[in-house]
């Protein structure tokens, strides 16, 4: 999915915005790697979902950082 959201263009204006198919993509991949840790060695389990909480709260700080830089001024009409 992440390929998808960087690779081709959305189709038409109805498509999900990119944010969305790589937050879709990543919500997979991280059940993925719990199941995967989980059937294989599930002693480590906490500590995966650890790293998956902290990658989760970086992300969730670089993207309100993102959200809140200045952007270009708006010109008024009035």
């Amino acid at each position: 999915m992440i390929v998808e959201a960087f690779v081709f263009p959305p189709a038409n204006s109805y498509a999900p915005p990119r944010i969305m198919v790589v937050g879709w993509g990543a919500l997979m991949t991280g059940f993925g790697v719990l199941l995967l840790v989980s059937y294989f060695a599930a002693i480590l389990l906490p500590v995966v979902f650890a790293v998956i909480l902290i990658v989760i709260g970086i992300a969730g700080v670089g993207y309100s950082f993102r959200k809140s830089s200045p952007g270009t001024p708006k010109t008024s009409t009035s």
